[in-house]
């Protein structure tokens, strides 16, 4: 763990190759964190980059098949996310879910994500056609 100009870095070490490689696994200006559920952070991170990027929608699939798992759209363009990979789909799609306070009813949903993230107000409309379908956020004005 490393701490720089307010930020808090945390390093992964790769001991596997030759020469060690040093990666940034996650970094954030609030305190406590890296100790949030890796799921809760990973899909904060996504709509937060997403939210950065002037996204207006956001499509988390739910088998993507050869396909990216995550993907945004800014201004016409559709970019895939690197990661995470295609098994965290479901996953993610859970946390969207809670997010948004899905009820158990059953499908078509739609909620609302309004959570304050890294000092922005994460606002995202999500709305899920069937269970086993495709998770689509469109990104609500500030």
């Amino acid at each position: 763990m490393h701490r720089t100009a307010g930020f808090r870095l945390c390093y992964m070490l790769d001991v596997t190759g030759p020469p060690p490689v040093m990666s940034i696994v996650g970094f954030s200006k609030q305190v406590g964190y890296m100790g949030e559920d890796p799921i809760n952070r990973t899909t904060k991170q996504i709509l937060f980059q997403a939210q950065q990027d002037h996204a207006t929608e956001l499509v988390v699939r739910s088998s993507p098949g050869t396909g990216a798992a995550v993907r945004y759209k800014v201004a016409d363009t559709w970019h895939d996310w690197a990661s995470p990979g295609s098994e965290s789909a479901a996953a993610i799609i859970g946390e969207i879910g809670r997010l948004a306070r899905f009820s158990k009813r059953p499908c078509p949903k739609e909620g609302l994500i309004d959570v304050p993230y890294s000092g922005v107000r994460l606002l995202w409309v999500v709305r899920m056609t069937s269970a086993d379908g495709d998770c689509v956020l469109s990104r609500v004005e500030q």
